[in-house]
């Protein structure tokens, strides 16, 4: 014997709110959006979810700003030890006094600044980074003065003459160029 359960009625959704209709004014509802204000100066910001772990998020931003922090230390520490090279004195070496400065507004520690000086002046053993002019003729036979930073003297040769050859100029000999010019300062 089967038996026979009581079906119940589906009715619309809008006969639930039905009391409601009476309260409900649709031409006054306003929707309001709310734009930040690092959207509307036209700034953009990713957000992440955190999808399994909060951890997981909070060590990938870590590893993005440790890694853009780490890029500007190890050009402004290349910068301090080619200017320790004229002395390691930052009352009288300008150009030291000025690398040191870029170096605490980054936020670099001092233990790193005092090592960057010491290895610049050659207390402390480390790569040795010199500072090379090359001289070259750019389109139309424009002369051209490049001067590089490097701890590789022949990998930059390649990398200068290569620059050169695809924008349609040539490197010239030691004193090709340098004749022509006189330094007046720095900018």
């Amino acid at each position: 014997m089967t038996k026979d359960w009581p079906v119940k009625s589906h009715t619309p959704a809008t006969s639930l709110f039905t009391p409601f209709r009476d309260f409900c004014y649709p031409h006054y509802v306003e929707f309001i959006t709310f734009t930040p204000p690092a959207a509307v100066a036209g700034a953009t910001r990713e957000v992440h979810m955190s999808g399994h772990s909060k951890w997981a998020t909070i060590k990938h931003k870590k590893a993005a700003l440790d890694a853009k922090r780490g890029k500007s230390f190890t050009r402004i520490i290349k910068e301090i030890m080619i200017a320790a090279r004229s002395g390691g004195d930052p009352d009288g070496n300008p150009r030291l006094r000025t690398a040191i400065l870029a170096a605490k507004a980054a936020s670099m520690p001092s233990d790193n600044i005092k090592k960057a000086v010491m290895r610049g002046t050659g207390e402390l053993d480390g790569g040795q980074i010199e500072e090379v002019m090359f001289e070259g003729y750019g389109p139309g036979g424009a002369a051209v003065l490049v001067n590089v930073a490097t701890d590789n003297r022949n990998r930059t040769v390649a990398d200068i003459r290569h620059a050169f050859s695809k924008n349609g100029g040539n490197m010239g000999e030691q004193g090709s160029v340098a004749w022509m010019l006189d330094r007046k300062s720095v900018v």
